[in-house]
């Protein structure tokens, strides 16, 4: 056997294996502000709402508004984005050509306050 093969199997073994992890990753309402300030420590959180999956999580600070994704892992400003209103939520896309459009599970209620937020309205 190559040892091309079993080099080809562990690497995609151990990408499958991080997707799954990332994916089954949950935010908890109480830790959205310290996985924040992990990323962005100058900001104050003054608001949040965990999606209902509980996959990604809204949040507002001082400097405006952000997003929570992968259990906390990742946290990006959400200042140059189109955000669209879709069944089940918000959809988000990025402006900047690389990014995929991320879609979070709300309440209508919470998509339509979110929407003006993240708008600046």
């Amino acid at each position: 056997m190559l040892p091309v093969v079993p080099i080809a199997i562990a690497a995609f073994g151990g990408v499958s294996g991080l997707r799954l992890l990332m994916r089954r990753r949950r935010i908890a309402a109480e830790d959205v502000e310290r996985h924040w300030a992990a990323t962005f420590p100058g900001d104050h959180v003054t608001d949040k709402v965990v999606a209902m999956d509980g996959r990604t999580a809204l949040v507002a600070t001082d400097w405006g508004a952000g997003l929570l994704c992968h259990g906390g892992a990742e946290a990006c400003r959400i200042d140059d984005t189109e955000v669209d209103q879709v069944p089940g939520g918000l959809t988000i896309r990025f402006r900047d050509g690389i990014t995929a459009p991320i879609t979070v599970a709300l309440p209508s209620g919470d998509a339509a306050a979110w929407t003006d937020r993240i708008e600046g309205r």
